[in-house]
């Protein structure tokens, strides 16, 4: 029944997606396709997590066991909003690449979005061990500017790769929404892998 629920809600997710990848020769780092892998392994998996929660200073942490694919679904939304790989942002962002990260072993591959560009994704970093294939990290920054209200978000998450299985070490969300008449709110969450 679970395992049903979860091809569902994929089913909704890629009928929902807007301007879905189409195969273009220029298409960028694959997101979308990337996270529902993640997804669906973690489903399997079944972990136990920590989630930590700060919203305007008041802090919640608590034990989730047996993560479900709707847990997973949720919280990987913030990257699933950052796919750029569709035909309206074809050429939109410069792109470099074997970048090497400071500190590090790890490679990555950097998508900055151009001056002029209007999409709210504005930054992706793919962080990889030896070959872009091996991610091992993804870097995102999301940013929304109007007169009504502005927003803000970064995602970081930590990947391992054991025996051929993506496995979720650390997800970690922060940023800020401000509206016009409305208190801002700023959060941030973290989930951590249990070690019980």
């Amino acid at each position: 029944m679970r395992i049903l629920g979860f091809l569902s809600t994929l089913l909704v997710m890629q009928c929902t997606s807007p301007e879905a990848n189409t195969g273009s020769s220029a298409s960028y780092f694959d997101v979308t396709s990337f996270t529902q892998n993640l997804i669906e392994q973690q489903f399997q998996r079944g972990a136990s997590v920590v989630k930590t929660t700060n919203v305007n200073g008041v802090i919640e942490e608590r034990l989730i066991s047996d993560t479900d694919s709707l847990f997973w679904v949720t919280e990987l939304t913030p990257l699933l909003n950052a796919d750029i790989n569709k035909p309206s942002l074809k050429e939109a962002y410069l792109v470099e690449i074997e970048v090497e990260e400071v500190n590090s072993n790890l490679l990555k591959t950097i998508y900055s979005a151009q001056p002029s560009l209007k999409s709210k994704v504005k930054l992706i970093e793919i962080k990889y061990l030896g070959k872009p294939e091996e991610v091992r990290q993804i870097f995102a920054v999301m940013q929304t500017d109007n007169p009504v209200y502005s927003t803000h978000q970064s995602i970081h998450i930590w990947i391992n790769n054991q025996e051929g299985k993506l496995i979720i070490d650390s997800l970690k969300i922060e940023g800020f929404n401000k509206t016009v008449l409305l208190d801002s709110m700023v959060y941030s969450s973290t989930i951590n892998l249990s070690s019980g």
